[in-house]
């Protein structure tokens, strides 16, 4: 999209059947288009941190839990400028990668009353993902809203800021330059401003991902069954250990990196441990090339109307 104007979309014919082979699910077409904004699922995943339960034998009391949340996005992109000589804008982009799994943790406070009866909860802290890296933010930092959309400090839908192209999650508005390398290996600016599509994560559709079985047209439906190849014993996508997508690119000569096709929700380091080993996010924002924009007072208003067809 072009500020308040819609991309053109075009329906290409695949000759190639795709797979979910050993190694990696290919081929895969590149700048594939996904869902419209606000009806692509997120799938979750929560449990209990044991060690915080304070429950009585009438199971009153507190418990922390971890909520996973994971989304797909079906292609990104990064128009880098590599070793200070390589464009890859437009169609030339070498640096984005098909299909990409990103996520963010909430750690969040449960009450009950007696017999176990939900009383209400509040969060935590929330952990953000992207490029590799795992930041946390206490409740003080994060941005809440209430269930219309609203700022709301008491809040339980917390605010995530997706960068444009390569989707990494951060807890506030603002711009990254060059954050994984210096900008002569790859000079390439996140930003995260938050002025583009915004979606009420607590609207669209929610699936369990330790609960496949309860959802088989979501995580294994005939076509799924189409790409496996043969001796496969997969029952549902979300068993998959290989990577969505078959990119995998390396700067010449150095053979650094850049960007790879990533692996599923069950398949990260930090699954089901709690968000990981993340940096606090009060010491990320010391970094000299990350700018806050409310910690520069900087505002910039949300698009009006949304930068996609209603």
């Amino acid at each position: 999209s072009t500020q308040a104007t819609p991309a053109l979309l075009a329906v290409q014919s695949i000759t190639d059947q795709a797979s979910f082979g050993a190694q990696r699910l290919e081929p895969y077409p590149r700048f594939i288009a996904g869902d419209q904004p606000g009806t692509a699922p997120l799938y979750i995943h929560v449990y209990p941190d044991d060690a915080t339960r304070q429950l009585d034998v009438q199971l009153a009391g507190t418990l922390e839990v971890y909520c996973e949340f994971y989304v797909f996005y079906a292609h990104d992109r990064a128009e880098a400028t590599v070793l200070s000589v390589i464009p890859t804008g437009g169609n030339n982009d070498r640096f984005g990668h098909r299909g990409d799994w990103e996520r963010v943790h909430v750690r969040a406070r449960l009450s009950f009353g007696a017999g176990g009866v939900y009383q209400g909860g509040e969060v935590v802290h929330g952990v953000f993902s992207g490029h590799g890296k795992l930041f946390l933010a206490e409740r003080p930092e994060l941005e809440t809203v209430n269930a219309q959309g609203q700022d709301d400090p008491l809040g339980t839908h917390v605010v995530v800021y997706v960068t444009n192209g390569k989707h990494a999650a951060f807890p506030q508005a603002g711009e990254w330059k060059d954050a994984n390398y210096p900008a002569w290996v790859a000079d390439y600016t996140d930003f995260f401003r938050g002025n583009g599509v915004w979606i009420d994560g607590w609207t669209v559709p929610l699936f369990d991902l330790e609960e496949p079985a309860r959802a088989p047209d979501e995580f294994s439906p005939p076509e799924f069954f189409a790409m496996q190849r043969a001796g496969s014993t997969l029952t549902d996508w979300s068993q998959y250990d290989g990577a969505w997508g078959h990119d995998d690119y390396r700067i010449p000569l150095i053979g650094i990196q850049i960007a790879a096709s990533p692996s599923g929700p069950k398949q990260k380091g930090e699954y089901g441990k709690f968000g990981g080993s993340p940096e606090l996010w009060t010491t990320a924002k010391t970094h000299s090339r990350l700018k806050v924009y409310t910690d520069l007072g900087t505002v910039v208003p949300r698009a009006n109307p949304l930068p996609y067809p209603q």
